[in-house]
């Protein structure tokens, strides 16, 4: 579900014109709620690892590509039974 959530949020920035491909950016706050994690479990866990882009003096956001880079990288292999 998650998947799907960031997938759709992706490619509704996504335009293609002369070849370019723009990535959307999210807010932290919808990077939050596609992680489904608490503003203060987000900023001292997850924040820190994501690269972020700063929009203005207060608005940051994350490239969608970079979340799914990060989600990514940090997936496991299911645990073997025995």
């Amino acid at each position: 579900m998650l998947e799907n959530l960031l997938l759709a949020s992706a490619t509704q920035g996504l335009s293609h014109d002369d070849d370019i491909v723009v990535d959307r950016i999210l807010p932290l706050a919808e990077v939050e709620r596609l992680l489904d994690l608490s503003h203060s479990t987000f900023h001292r866990a997850v924040r820190p690892t994501l690269p972020v882009i700063r929009l203005s003096a207060r608005r940051l956001g994350v490239r969608a590509s970079d979340l799914r880079r990060w989600q990514a990288a940090r997936l496991q292999a299911p645990a073997q039974a025995d």
